[in-house]
């Protein structure tokens, strides 16, 4: 898996984050935005909470757009603007020291955390393109629990 490539290797991480350069920005206003993208975040959770399952590929969608917002958020309150979502995925790895041996640190990611951001952004990705993926109420309500534990640890961040 890339993630771990990362891990091992900071010099293709920064590679890779040089490429999407031009998605990234440090501006001295983007801490300000973090309670905004935090917002975000909830809002879309919100969503994404609603007892109706007729349409829990758009749920599915609400989850992952809810855990890029609180993404977007961490980056913010390092100085980022970030335009891309690979790139909020790379400057997460970079910014947020997540390691493999999973040091769980106040101000850090696990690798868990990054492998459940990629696989939801996967999820995203088929259920706003796929015409034949079908989801189940349980598949959902797992992802659903994922995001919650992502974005609680998110504001755990934030608020120290």
């Amino acid at each position: 898996m890339k993630i771990i490539e990362y891990l091992k290797n900071t010099g293709l991480l920064d590679i890779e984050i040089d490429r999407e350069r031009n998605n990234i920005f440090k501006r001295s206003y983007a801490y300000s935005l973090t309670s905004a993208h935090l917002s975000k975040a909830e809002h879309n959770l919100k969503f994404s909470q609603d007892t109706d399952y007729e349409y829990i590929d758009w749920k599915i969608v609400g989850l992952y757009y809810a855990v890029y917002h609180s993404a977007l958020g961490l980056l913010a309150k390092k100085g980022f603007i970030i335009k891309s979502h690979n790139a909020a995925f790379l400057m997460l790895i970079k910014m947020y020291k997540i390691s493999i041996e999973d040091a769980r640190l106040i101000d850090s990611l696990s690798k868990e955390d990054a492998e459940f951001y990629l696989m939801l952004k996967e999820e995203r990705t088929k259920a706003n393109y796929s015409t034949n993926v079908i989801y189940t109420k349980e598949m959902f309500k797992d992802l659903q629990k994922q995001a919650i534990i992502f974005i609680n640890k998110v504001k755990t961040i934030l608020t120290h």
